[in-house]
């Protein structure tokens, strides 16, 4: 059962409560253990929320966690509720669980501050894959971690979304690239074309030298200039490797990880810093970066696979084609050094 009273100034207040399971779902009070998130809905006058109580305990600051949305927009810090708007809130039905968890993950001189500017919400919600896939993937991706708040400035981040936007021109220049490395060479070597999977469902068109022990190269080594702009606009001043990979409807890449911890070039991958782009399709693509849950893949993303165990799943009919990349970014030194998730 859902042991919460909330605190609030004025006492009296109307308002809507409602709790979601990690998929969403309105939950059955009765029943339920485990993460879910609190919404409070104001019905009549402005109100503000002094505590909340779980298990006859005050969950203190980190009250803070909690933000306001109103109008499409989110709001932190912001423990008060007015107009159209609504406080949500990941809790726990056990506070110690909600202690241990969110006090390892936020700085505890952040709290009260706009948690968002420094921290990526994730929550990695249950999703239940069908389909002749073997059973370790199916329960990678039934697992359900919860919400996490990954500090943006630790190797940890899983992800950073990109707000670039994809013209045409950038689509066409992808299409290019990939008929040029089935014909030409990078530095007199060929791009090789390896077959992975037991049953050759997922293939990668690469560089010659994995990142592992690849030295920086400029832009230019990709020769199309709307692609070139595009990963400049990224952040990227140096490329390290760049690839195609293509996963055949119906098929999956099976969970893994990409430390190469004894590489070359470590600290360029450590992090959110790979380029991955769903260049063709997006719909009933699932990719699942360990407790950081499912991939947001609209967009070109940065992720990290160096650091958390992932895996892929093409549920669609088509075959998904990926652009990634690996590059020295703006705010990184070219003295640093980084491992290659060339197999992922």
């Amino acid at each position: 059962m859902i042991p919460v009273r909330i605190v609030t100034k004025p006492a009296q207040v109307n308002y809507d409560i409602t709790y979601l399971d990690t998929n969403g779902k309105i939950i059955d009070q009765t029943q339920f253990s485990g993460w879910y998130l609190l919404k409070l809905t104001r019905k009549s006058s402005n109100f503000e929320i002094l505590d909340i109580i779980i298990q006859g305990c005050s969950i203190e600051h980190l009250l803070y966690t909690g933000y306001v949305e109103c109008n499409n927009s989110k709001f932190q810090p912001a423990t008060a509720l007015w107009e159209n708007s609504t406080f949500n809130i990941w809790l726990h039905t056990e506070i110690g669980v909600l202690i241990n968890r969110f006090y390892q993950e936020i700085n505890n001189g952040d709290f009260g501050k706009n948690l968002f500017e420094n921290y990526l919400l994730t929550c990695d919600s249950s999703v239940h894959i069908t389909g002749n896939y073997p059973e370790s993937i199916k329960s990678f991706f039934r697992k359900s971690n919860g919400p996490h708040w990954w500090n943006k400035n630790k190797d940890n981040l899983p992800y950073t979304e990109l707000d670039i936007p994809v013209t045409e021109n950038i689509l066409n220049d992808i299409d290019n690239l990939e008929s040029y490395m089935e014909t030409e060479t990078l530095n007199g070597l060929p791009f090789p074309y390896k077959i992975k999977g037991d049953s050759g469902n997922w293939r990668i068109r690469d560089v010659p030298i994995t990142t592992a022990n690849a030295d920086p190269m400029p832009l230019e080594c990709i020769p199309f200039q709307h692609l070139q702009n595009f990963l400049q606009a990224v952040g990227y001043k140096k490329i390290l490797s760049f690839s195609i990979l293509e996963l055949d409807p119906k098929s999956c890449i099976p969970t893994h990880i990409d430390d190469h911890p004894t590489s070359k070039n470590l600290s360029y991958i450590t992090g959110a810093k790979k380029l991955y782009f769903s260049y063709n399709i997006c719909k009933n693509i699932y990719f699942k970066l360990g407790d950081a849950g499912i991939l947001p893949l609209e967009n070109p993303i940065l992720i990290n696979t160096a650091k958390h165990v992932h895996a892929v799943v093409n549920n669609s009919n088509a075959v998904r084609k990926v652009l990634m990349v690996y590059g020295i970014l703006d705010k990184q030194s070219e003295s640093c050094s980084v491992s290659n998730a060339d197999d992922m």
